[in-house]
This record gives structure tokens, C-alpha cells and sequence, in this order.
């Protein structure tokens, strides 16, 4: 992936290029449509509709993917329609609930991609429009000590 995302950033690829539309899930069966959504805890979910490669590379917790498209030309500050910063994405902020806690090797990987979104100078406290809740709710509500940690210390 990451070689592709190399490829298609030097063809000249935009890598602020946003989601006008939820993307329809074909896999949930014919007459379903089911749109996806990104899941916000016990909240709901949230509308993908603007995101960027970068925002989906922080909802991965893809630390590595999240630089190349820095090194790219990404707009780290771009947010989706509904407010939703990366630093809120890696923070585990819209993490489908399924799980009491985010296993160990994922909360590592969460918070590599927390501190790239904040050495990229996303604000600690933006909340988004919907629920008003911040990255330090998506890591609060998995128990994510590290990353609650982290983000205290700078500043949340």
C-alpha cells in the first residue's frame, strides 16, 4: 500500500482529494445499500463525507501512511464534514465498538498516529459538530491509557 500511495503522490495524485459521498458498502447484499459509516462509540456514527487520505490513514492508525502523505502535500488540518480532525481518528474517537479496550499492539499503533497528528499541529481540544465530543472522549471511551496520557500532557 504504502509503495502505491508513493506512486500515485509522484503521478501528481491529490493528496487532499475528499469524500463528496458515503461510499456504498456492495458487501452487505443486494437490496441492503447500506452506507457506510464511521462508528463513534456509543454515540452513533459520523459522516465520512470529507475525508482525506489522511484522515482515513489516522482512522488506521497508520502512523507510516500518515507521513508519506505529509511528505506528499496532505493538509493535516483538513476535517470532515462534521468537524472530525485525524487527531480524533487516531485517538480512537469513531473505533466501532466491539471490544471493551483497544488491544495492546492496536493502542501502540493508535498512538503512533496520534503523535504524528499532533506534531502536525492539529488542535488537542476540537471537538466535533455533532456530539461536541474531542480526541480525548475517543481515547477515554476505549480505556487507552497511553494516548490519554499523551494527550493530557499536551494539553487536553
Amino acid at each position: 500500500m504504502l509503495e502505491v500511495v508513493k506512486a500515485l503522490l509522484a503521478k501528481g495524485a491529490n493528496p487532499n482529494a475528499r469524500l463528496v459521498a458515503p461510499p456504498v458498502d456492495h458487501e452487505a447484499g443486494p437490496g441492503y445499500g447500506k452506507i457506510i459509516r464511521i462508528e463513534n462509540g456509543a454515540y452513533g456514527s459520523v459522516s465520512p463525507v470529507g475525508a482525506t487520505p489522511f484522515l482515513l490513514a489516522a482512522i488506521s492508525y497508520d502512523a507510516q501512511l500518515m507521513r508519506i502523505l505529509l511528505k506528499g502535500g496532505a493538509d493535516p488540518k483538513l476535517v470532515t464534514r462534521e468537524n472530525v480532525t485525524a487527531l480524533m481518528l487516531a485517538a480512537a474517537l469513531a473505533r466501532h465498538r466491539n471490544l471493551a479496550s483497544l488491544p495492546p499492539h492496536e493502542e501502540s499503533q493508535a498512538l503512533e498516529a496520534v503523535k504524528v497528528a499532533w506534531e502536525s499541529g492539529i488542535d488537542v481540544n476540537a471537538a466535533d459538530s455533532v456530539t461536541r465530543l474531542t480526541a480525548l472522549h475517543g481515547a477515554a471511551s476505549w480505556g487507552a491509557n497511553t494516548i490519554i496520557q499523551f494527550l493530557v500532557d499536551k494539553g487536553s
